[in-house]
């Protein structure tokens, strides 16, 4: 896990991201505010550059992996996902809107 203290959500809003990197390439991002770590949205972006095998049948640590599909190139930096959170309210009923 790692902070930063100095990160951006996509509305400009300052935020604290807490993120992991998982499979070595793509880093997960929780994003909470500066002052009240509300959640703000996450993201996950490309940490490094990753190209997806080529189509086949291999064996990786022991398990039979089938690779289908082409093969793609995603460069580090790009966003894989984003979510933001703009607004919350607290109603009294269901189906009312804050």
């Amino acid at each position: 896990m790692t902070v930063n203290p100095d990160a951006v959500d996509v509305d400009g809003r300052p935020a604290v991201a807490v993120s992991r990197v998982a499979d070595g390439w793509v880093s997960h991002e929780l994003l909470l505010d500066r002052s009240t770590y509300t959640y703000l949205g996450e993201r996950a972006v490309a940490s490094a550059d990753y190209t997806a095998p080529e189509p086949g049948v291999r064996v990786e640590e022991g398990r039979k992996i089938i690779y289908m599909g082409h093969s793609y190139t995603i460069k580090k930096g790009t966003i894989m996902t984003l979510a933001v959170r703009l607004n919350i309210g607290v109603t009294d009923r269901p189906g009312v809107r804050p």
